[in-house]
């Protein structure tokens, strides 16, 4: 696996992911983000959004919204789409799990669209369960992923 270097998003990589956004897979799967977003994103605590970078340059940005109360997070996870499918997203989320702000939660939560099938495979790959079987009310699959230290069984 690479060495992934995390570095919190700031200003300068939240245009350059801004401009990844260009690409219409990626702009019809999520909503480009925002100053709004950013602000957000910057003054709650539990939510951790990092650039990630494979040496220099830059294939993702991961992000992790935790819940302290529940020991629950929500993932997602976003590949450079100049590097897409070469197998980042599932790296990005096995780095992802072995950081400190991931080890400490009971179980990790991802939803998409049943027909992302990339992300799909990537989040099965990754060991993401889904459950329940069908979409929710908004047409999203939910996966879950045991994780870290309290973690028991998935």
């Amino acid at each position: 696996m690479p060495e992934f270097t995390f570095r919190v998003l700031d200003e300068s990589e939240l245009r350059l992911y801004q401009a990844w956004f260009s690409d219409s897979e990626l702009s019809r799967r999520i909503e480009p983000p925002t100053a709004q977003w950013y602000n957000y994103v910057r003054s709650t605590p539990g939510y951790e959004v990092w650039m990630v970078y494979d040496g220099t340059a830059a294939v993702g940005v991961v992000s992790l919204e935790a819940n302290p109360d529940d020991h629950t997070a929500w993932v997602l996870v976003v590949v450079n789409p100049a590097v897409r499918r070469q197998g980042y997203g599932h790296k990005l989320l096995q780095a992802l799990i072995q950081r400190p702000e991931a080890t400490h939660l009971n179980l990790l939560k991802a939803t998409v669209e049943p027909d992302n099938l990339a992300s799909l495979r990537c989040l099965q790959k990754a060991g993401f369960i889904q459950e329940p079987p069908e979409p929710d009310d908004e047409g999203f699959l939910h996966f879950k992923l045991g994780v870290g230290h309290l973690h028991t069984s998935a």
